[in-house]
């Protein structure tokens, strides 16, 4: 049963905004103590992809802490494993029926989004047309564009984007991304961290808009 409950609650508020394709505010789902959003941005109408993601506030100060977009990897792999076994705020209790506060989460001091990409990971779906990273880097640039427009509270603070595995390609290409088509929304570029485990964290390169 591990996972169950949890994951049956998940799917459900998937289901429901998946329709609306928005997001939601979560409630006595985790961690209760902070603000919390899930749901569905589009980053494709031609093709229906829209992406899942799973968003906590910062525990400390949420209209100034940094807001991290975190990918795990495989390819595949959802988010929402590390979310809810390595670095997230809460963790599954043994019997799946409930889940603890994470003391060591990264919301800690930082607003955090795990994001399903590409499209059919985790809860994202749509058509599988991307052939490439850079195809892949485009969707989740314009899932973090949709996602400032509509809580553009969170466009102002600096932007961390961490990859696991695999996914420290897909940061890469999306730092790229934001290079490039980064123009109107006022963004710091993100520092990007390639990271093989929770303890060992490299910076790889840093980029900076002007």
């Amino acid at each position: 049963m591990l996972f169950q409950i949890l994951f049956s609650a998940l799917l459900f508020t998937a289901s429901a905004t998946r329709l609306k394709l928005k997001d939601e505010p979560v409630s006595n789902l985790c961690d209760s103590t902070v603000k919390s959003l899930s749901g569905y941005f589009s980053v494709s109408e031609e093709y229906s992809k829209n992406y899942f993601f799973w968003f906590f506030e910062s525990r400390s100060a949420p209209s100034t802490d940094p807001l991290v977009i975190w990918l795990t990897g495989g390819p595949g792999c959802s988010s929402q494993l590390a979310l809810l076994s390595e670095n997230g705020p809460c963790k599954v209790t043994e019997d799946g029926l409930n889940t603890v506060n994470n003391p060591y989460s990264w919301n800690n001091n930082a607003n955090i989004l795990w994001v399903d990409q590409p499209a059919r990971v985790g809860y994202s779906y749509g058509a599988l047309v991307d052939h490439n990273e850079t195809e892949v880097a485009e969707d989740m640039y314009h899932f973090v564009q949709e996602f400032l427009k509509a809580h553009p509270e969170y466009a102002k603070l600096e932007l961390f984007v961490f990859g696991e595995s695999y996914g420290g390609k897909s940061l890469i290409s999306l730092s790229f991304a934001f290079m490039m088509n980064n123009i109107s929304c006022q963004v710091t570029m993100p520092q990007l961290s390639l990271t093989e485990s929770i303890k060992e964290t490299r910076t790889a390169m840093v980029f900076t808009l002007t």
